[in-house]
């Protein structure tokens, strides 16, 4: 039983107490989708990561983003904005296994301690995120992340405005 990596028998909700998934368990996406049912005893949805777990028991797997979306001051063209930090939190009850992250639209992604980490429940990570506008117009892009959940990979939103110095200039009429 040591390789299956089992919690204690406690009631975790649902009908009868049940064993727990540790996040190093070997029965974590284990199981055959085909033949496994729709939620586990608890009413958790299956699969949570690629493969459904095996026994009663689905280990959550999720993550929270603080914030969950970047919104960026206005930017005069052809600068950047100072950074501003995401903080990527494992709230499951399993491993978060990340991919590569990636950017979209006129911003970029800097100091990134994300990409290709095994994060463990409670565990975190971080990146920061700048806007350079290219024109003088409102911007809307976003940070894919990749990761084991069924989901994958999920968007955080970015937006900021771009302006231009002639902007400035112009009196209100």
């Amino acid at each position: 039983l040591a390789e299956l990596a089992l919690g204690p028998l406690t009631n975790s909700g649902g009908s009868t107490a049940t064993f727990g998934l540790l996040p190093a368990s070997s029965a974590i996406n284990a199981a055959d989708n085909l033949s496994c049912p729709t939620t586990d005893q608890r009413g958790t949805a299956r699969p949570q990561g690629t493969q459904c777990d095996v026994g009663a028991f689905e280990s959550k797997i999720s993550f929270s983003l603080v914030p969950a979306s970047v919104a960026f001051t206005s930017q005069l063209i052809g600068t950047t904005s100072a950074p501003q930090s995401v903080i990527l939190t494992n709230t499951g009850e399993a491993n978060l296994i990340l991919g590569t992250l990636s950017v979209t639209g006129e911003f970029a992604m800097i100091n990134n301690t994300c990409n290709g980490q095994t994060i463990i429940p409670g565990g975190t990570c971080s990146f920061n995120v700048t806007f350079s506008p290219l024109t003088a117009a409102a911007k809307t892009g976003s940070v894919s992340i990749p990761s084991n959940i069924a989901s994958s990979p999920t968007a955080l939103p970015l937006t900021g405005t771009g302006y231009s110095a002639v902007q400035l200039l112009k009196a209100p009429t």
